[in-house]
């Protein structure tokens, strides 16, 4: 995972925070030669997502432990969330709320737990069957509600929910197909997924209703994300194209070669 965004742990140019393997966070300075600084090594605990806090100055670091790490410039904190999940289940995919109040994480034993990120005491826990271990999960600016999904079972549709009574508003309809890639606009407007077959489907993620589908531009997308604003998806593929399409005309703007598979990519906040 790289992540992009100018925070406050270290003065000077922009910051890149990358996931090296399972379990390694490092810190490298845009534009630099040299090596990154190590944050986190997660040795036995197997790193599950990294993720940034609103005021910019940390960074929280999600184990399968079920621990947590939040990193400042002073040193790393962790923090031993009260277990929402079942004894034996592992955290698969964490999201921080935009206010940095709240954490939420998929589980696989098919729960969804809602976590202080002050206290890790449980606010909210969100079921679903055991065999829908959802590893895509978004939260919408506001905090109101979140989807999950990707759970890779035909016919298992991402689900919206809301975060206050732990109930479920809606799911997205993919019939006899396997969800493979869920992301949101960082608006929280819209909704991509990508299908088993490559299929792009654009969705409004305030009332669930499928806005546009398109066979996917690429032969096997691995990677799907729209822009700030939300008027571009980028595609990328693992024979190395990046292609990045108009969101109101469904038109392809740009077509970029690379050699080897893009495993990973990253808009800068600008968008552009």
């Amino acid at each position: 995972d790289v992540l992009w965004r100018v925070i406050g742990l270290v003065p000077g140019p922009p910051l890149v925070v990358a996931r090296i393997g399972l379990d390694r966070v490092v810190l490298a300075r845009v534009g630099s030669k040299e090596p990154g600084r190590i944050l986190v090594n997660g040795s036995a605990r197997h790193i599950t997502d990294v993720r940034f806090l609103p005021a910019g100055d940390h960074i929280v670091v999600a184990h399968s432990s079920g621990e947590v790490d939040v990193v400042t410039a002073s040193g790393v904190r962790t923090l031993s969330l009260q277990r929402g999940h079942r004894p034996e289940a592992l955290i698969l995919r964490m999201k921080v709320f935009a206010d940095g109040s709240r954490v939420a994480a998929t589980g696989s034993d098919g729960s969804i737990v809602i976590w202080s990120a002050a206290s890790g005491e449980v606010l909210q826990r969100m079921e679903t069957d055991e065999w829908r271990m959802h590893h895509a999960l978004h939260i919408c600016p506001s905090g109101d509600r979140l989807v999950s999904g990707v759970s890779y079972v035909i016919g298992d549709s991402p689900t919206i929910w809301r975060t206050a009574s732990g109930t479920a508003v809606r799911r997205l309809r993919h019939e006899l197909e396997t969800i493979r890639l869920l992301e949101m606009s960082p608006c929280g407007a819209r909704l991509v997924t990508v299908g088993d077959g490559s299929a792009l489907r654009l969705w409004r993620f305030a009332t669930g209703e499928l806005e546009r589908e398109v066979a996917g531009g690429l032969h096997w997308t691995i990677g799907v994300g729209l822009v700030p604003g939300g008027t571009r998806i980028v595609e990328t593929s693992s024979s190395g194209n990046l292609l990045i399409r108009d969101v109101a005309t469904w038109k392809v703007e740009h077509l970029v070669k690379m050699q080897g598979g893009i495993y990973g990519f990253v808009v800068l906040p600008s968008g552009d």
